[in-house]
């Protein structure tokens, strides 16, 4: 399934680096039994989520890497030197005898009738963190922070993306509606004008379009008929005289918008 994942998300994120992808894929291979389940995931990855899990991948991998490289130089395990058994062994033994040798000077003060020396007191645990520890959280947290900038970069890019192709989208209309409606008069193109545009799905513009060419054609239709009977479109308009309010409702109407 693993397989089926990647060639996926390798149509999808084109020219992505492999290695991405293929952890990307085994990621969710652990959860995905069949092809149809995959083709749905792969549909609703993004390329934030991509880069976040690569990020998280680098950051795991350089932290084991640091802490095994720095317990290989100074021959240490899990922090401790490789002879911290003998030490923690000879410790154990001195504090066995420490307090043999305190239960028999008591033992001795109770039966001499002399003070006993006080106890001694324990040492308080170190609760300090490494200092190659605290290296290495730090390091992680710089890491979590760059990948949070990058990912903010990259949705306001996305963000300024859909804005462009939105307004791209809307002048390509309104120039191919523009084309349709070029030979009616500044009057007749108005309520047409007034459509918005990019509300609307490629298949509801398509009709549109193509129910705008109808009217248009309907209209230089009606426009041929009155100039072949010698009557200007708009009645008795002297000429150059600009049409009257109820003349131009009574073309509008004609458009049936």
């Amino acid at each position: 399934m693993k397989k089926k994942i990647l060639e996926l998300l390798t149509t999808k994120f084109e020219g992505v680096d492999n290695n991405i992808l293929e952890g990307f894929a085994e990621n969710l291979a652990k959860t995905i039994n069949t092809e149809e389940e995959a083709t749905t995931a792969v549909e609703g990855v993004t390329f934030q989520q991509l880069l976040k899990h690569w990020g998280d991948k680098r950051a795991n991998a350089a932290s084991v890497t640091a802490v095994s490289n720095y317990e290989k130089k100074y021959n240490l395990k899990d922090g401790k030197s490789a002879t911290a058994e003998a030490e923690e062994a000879a410790k154990k033994k001195a504090e066995e005898l420490a307090a043999q040798a305190a239960k028999e000077a008591k033992e001795r003060a109770v039966k001499d009738n002399t003070p006993a020396p006080p106890a001694k007191e324990e040492p308080k645990p170190d609760n300090t963190i490494p200092a190659y520890i605290q290296k290495i959280i730090d390091q992680n947290e710089a890491l979590i922070g760059q990948n949070k900038a990058l990912s903010d970069r990259i949705g306001t890019l996305e963000g300024n993306i859909n804005t462009l192709n939105k307004t791209r989208l809307t002048e390509s209309r309104s120039a191919k509606l523009q084309k349709v409606i070029s030979k009616l008069s500044s009057a007749q193109q108005s309520p047409y004008k007034r459509i918005s545009l990019d509300g609307m799905s490629d298949e509801e513009f398509d009709s549109f379009l193509d129910e705008t060419k109808g009217e248009v054609a309907e209209i230089e239709k009606e426009k041929a008929a009155l100039s072949a009977t010698g009557k200007p479109l708009m009645g008795n308009v002297v000429k150059n005289q600009k049409a009257t309010d109820a003349e131009v409702d009574a073309v509008v109407g004609k458009i049936n918008i």
